[in-house]
């Protein structure tokens, strides 16, 4: 478990070196709405692949999503090196990046 979570962290870091991640809100939360959350993706200049990472499973999200080629969301307890370094861009909503953060941030063999 030491091991996938480094492997983790080197990955989001390379993100963030590289630039390729971005923090976005306004993510549809009533109704689930592809054009609404493809138009952030877009207004972020997203054109290529995109990991988006949630704090919790959110099914209106997921769903708003899953139809969008080259995108994928996943929430931060499932989140692993493999699908950061699969896709271009690494989208964090802003209840993700602090969950990140502590996950990450754990000591020991606990996960």
């Amino acid at each position: 478990k030491t091991a996938r979570r480094v492997a983790l962290r080197n990955a989001v870091y390379t993100k963030f070196c590289d630039g390729e991640v971005v923090i976005a809100d306004g993510w549809p939360s009533g109704a689930p709405s592809t054009k609404a959350a493809h138009g952030i993706l877009t207004s972020l200049g997203i054109e290529r692949s995109a990991l988006v990472v949630t704090g919790e499973h959110d099914r209106i999200v997921h769903m708003s999503l899953r139809n969008v080629p080259h995108v994928d969301v996943r929430p931060v307890a499932d989140l692993n090196a493999r699908d950061v370094l699969l896709r271009r861009h690494l989208v964090l909503t802003p209840g993700a990046l602090d969950q990140l953060q502590q996950r990450l941030a754990k000591a020991g063999g606990e996960d």
